[in-house]
């Protein structure tokens, strides 16, 4: 990926590049400098221009306040500006921050998860709720990808495939499930609490170190929307269904740590007064707690439809068809545990 735009920063030399993990929607790059360690962001076209600048101006404001971890900071360059905007793209600085992956098989760390969103949230609360330019909600299936413009009509030939099984059978399947996404979005999903989320709140969106919480980051698809949509996705990427074992002791750790948020482990003095406020006010409503199972294969849903929609240029559509079966043995898990599920978050 390209540098060149890095001169624009005031960096004190030596200034050196390293390898560091990369994103789904990005590509990124370690830069040593003078002034300590930065990661160099080249924004795939997933967002418009106006969509970066509102995730940096959020970003900014979150920085600014009393949060017991860090988020993302962009960079001002020289002109003042956190974007670089270029011909190959759109790209910014933001200073490295300390912390290592998630690791699922520590339950203090899924507590942190689940703490460190019962703290996010009533301090999002907060930001106004303004459209985010270029950027729709969970509930908007037909603006998810611009090559799926009506996903309620998937069928093997319209995407391509060959009209035979398992294609056939997995479609009619997916089009039921889009059907009931769709009822579920004009009746149930509508009354829930509103509010800017994260809109990616899992935990590999989460920095470590030991037993604290470093970071909370990737806040790309941040906007207005249904407050229980970032517990939900929290929750399933802290189960890990599909992995075949145990799951509860991971949701549990989660759903304590945000039940509980006050007694996290980095917490002293007003902190901990100020994160136990933010419990009471994270608390979900029972209508929230009902809805979480339906969230979750909201979630599958969007994404389900991204990927279908990306796999058109890529080729890899027949892949994405076949894991539309992971879709379906995961709904009859939620028929099976739902209601364990909604006590996870609340009694």
């Amino acid at each position: 990926m390209s540098l060149s735009p890095i001169s624009q920063f005031a960096l004190r030399p030596p200034i050196e590049t390293f390898a560091i993990g990369q994103g789904s929607n990005s590509r990124t790059a370690g830069v040593h400098t003078g002034d300590g360690d930065f990661l160099w962001k080249h924004y795939q076209p997933v967002h418009t221009e106006a969509s970066i600048r509102y995730e940096h101006r959020l970003l900014l404001w979150l920085a600014a306040g009393e949060l017991s971890f860090a988020v993302p900071t962009p960079a001002p360059n020289r002109e003042g500006d956190t974007l670089c905007v270029m011909d190959d793209g759109l790209h910014a600085l933001f200073p490295l921050i300390p912390g290592g992956p998630v690791d699922y098989a520590d339950p203090r760390q899924l507590e942190n998860v689940g703490g460190a969103l019962a703290e996010l949230q009533p301090v999002l609360a907060r930001y106004p709720t303004a459209p985010r330019s270029g950027m729709t909600g969970f509930d908007a299936l037909a603006t998810v990808h611009p090559a799926i413009s009506n996903p309620h009509t998937h069928s093997p030939p319209n995407l391509g495939l060959p009209e035979r099984e398992p294609f056939a059978s997995l479609l009619a399947w997916w089009r039921e499930e889009v059907a009931a996404l769709q009822s579920f979005i004009d009746g149930p999903l509508r009354a829930l609490p509103r509010q800017v989320i994260h809109g990616d709140f899992v935990p590999s969106n989460t920095l470590h170190r030991g037993d604290q919480l470093t970071a909370v980051v990737d806040f790309e698809f941040a906007g207005p929307d249904a407050r229980a949509l970032d517990v939900a996705s929290g929750l399933y990427y802290s189960l890990r269904v599909w992995k075949g074992d145990d799951p509860w002791p991971r949701g549990e750790a989660f759903g304590r740590g945000y039940l509980d948020s006050g007694n996290r482990p980095n917490a002293t003095g007003q902190a901990r007064d100020r994160w136990a406020d933010s419990r009471n006010q994270a608390r979900l409503t029972d209508a929230e707690r009902a809805a979480l199972p339906w969230l979750m294969r909201l979630r599958n849903g969007v994404s389900k439809i991204f990927w279908l929609g990306k796999s058109l240029a890529d080729g890899t559509t027949e892949k994405q068809v076949l894991e539309i079966g992971d879709l379906q043995r995961f709904n009859r898990w939620l028929t099976i545990n739902g209601e364990r599920l909604e006590g996870l978050c609340g009694e």
